[in-house]
């Protein structure tokens, strides 16, 4: 079974299967709006780097990286370490990117 993003009023995802969205919160609740905080604050580092014409190189990497999150929030099995580690690469590439993964690491939202 594939995960679709629902659109409005949808009763299947987008490759027509029924809309699957109970209990797909796989990273660990306790970790789960810090998960959702680190991808808001990818989204303003990446905004950020746009508008200071950070080199674009720099731009994709962390994007690449940052695409694959939100599946391991959906994911139907836990998936909280794997969400820290990639954003531990994040922070070891790019280091004034290391406020995100603290922000993951710490205790409350």
């Amino acid at each position: 079974m594939r995960i679709g993003f629902p659109f409005r009023g949808a009763q299947q995802n987008f490759f027509g299967e029924p809309l699957v969205v109970a209990n797909l919160r796989m990273i660990r609740p306790e970790k789960h709006l810090n998960a959702l905080h680190a991808l808001h604050l990818l989204f303003v580092q990446l905004r950020f780097m746009a508008l200071t014409s950070a080199p674009l190189s720099d731009i994709a990497t962390i994007a690449d990286d940052a695409e694959l999150l939100p599946c391991f929030i959906a994911d139907t099995e836990d998936r909280t370490d794997e969400f820290a580690r990639y954003l531990e690469t994040i922070a070891d590439r790019f280091p004034f990117c290391s406020y995100i993964l603290r922000r993951f690491e710490n205790s409350t939202p």
